[in-house]
């Protein structure tokens, strides 16, 4: 029998079929997509250390100053900010966001004018680079209200190389801020006091350590800038009231002893607020003194000293 004649193609037909054959030998290049308007205006290299920085917080002032520092840094390098007391959903927030912007590491900056406190040792045992705290520790943490109990043993993951960095209290950054602020408050440094508080600590032997530092700044600015006495306090923040109660009350007696001779020049040596300019004029309330209540995130020379580590990072 013989078979049907198969259809003509037409020309048409013909072109189609030999366009799908050329398709499937020919590889087809990859489609490029263009970026959207709200894309960051300068890509991340892959090689690149995001900075997190890490600060108490707590004020209003403090939020802002932080937010701001993050800000002006993420201009030269990737940054995020964890503020807050050892938060690990906080800090945890900042590991993620940095990790989404394709850094290979992440080089944690301590913003804390004094590295010998339990806080300090809690943040570095959220990120896995510090032990577990002691029971003593935990219980001077507990001391602060915002503290949640169930924070205290958790903490933060990162699938990258993750390092701590030098405090802010092993530089010469403290020392120059709270210079230039005596020098604006002072009248006759031979007739005035320096006094210089800190936060302190809620632990005995961490708050001895803390003094220390303490009075080696105010003995070193004294040197400098020829005051005729210097000293320090501790306000010990996470302390148990009746440690803070003597805490003030020692700050109270080194400032009226200076007034008593002459004038006291009172400054503090702290990154953030969070309440120490409230306490400090609490303590002294009736007494003659100048103050500069500024905590140390409102100066130049803090954000100077972050921008310079976020250009080291990226150099």
């Amino acid at each position: 029998m013989k078979r049907p004649a198969a259809p003509p193609f037409s020309r048409k037909t013909i072109g189609l079929a030999a366009a799908l054959v050329f398709s499937a030998c020919v590889p087809i290049p990859p489609i490029l997509v263009r970026k959207s308007s709200t894309a960051p205006p300068v890509a991340i290299k892959a090689s690149s250390v995001g900075l997190l920085l890490l600060a108490r917080g707590g004020s209003s002032g403090d939020d802002r100053a932080l937010v701001t520092l993050k800000n002006e840094t993420i201009r030269v390098a990737p940054a995020d900010l964890a503020s807050g007391l050892a938060n690990p959903d906080a800090i945890q927030g900042a590991i993620n966001r940095l990790v989404a912007r394709n850094v290979r590491r992440i080089l944690a900056v301590p913003l804390f004018a004094a590295s010998q406190n339990e806080l300090v040792m809690q943040t570095r045992f959220v990120l896995g680079l510090g032990p577990t705290l002691s029971a003593d520790m935990i219980n001077a943490l507990k001391q602060e209200p915002r503290y949640r109990t169930t924070l205290f043993l958790a903490q933060a993951n990162s699938p990258i190389p993750l390092s701590w960095g030098s405090p802010v209290d092993g530089t010469p950054v403290p020392s120059a801020i709270l210079e230039h602020r005596a020098l604006r408050l002072s009248r006759d440094p031979a007739a005035e006091t320096l006094v210089v508080v800190g936060r302190g600590s809620g632990i005995d032997a961490l708050d001895a350590a803390s003094l220390a530092e303490l009075n080696r700044l105010a003995q070193s600015l004294q040197s400098r800038l020829g005051f005729a006495g210097a000293s320090a306090a501790s306000l010990r923040f996470d302390a148990a009231p009746s440690a803070r109660s003597q805490a003030s009350a020692s700050l109270r007696s080194i400032v009226a002893r200076a007034s008593s001779r002459g004038r006291a020049v009172v400054l503090l040596d702290s990154v953030c607020d969070d309440g120490m300019d409230r306490r400090v004029r609490s303590a002294l309330k009736g007494l003659r003194y100048a103050f500069d209540p500024r905590p140390l995130n409102a100066a130049p020379a803090l954000r100077r000293w972050v921008l310079a580590l976020a250009r080291r990072a990226e150099g």
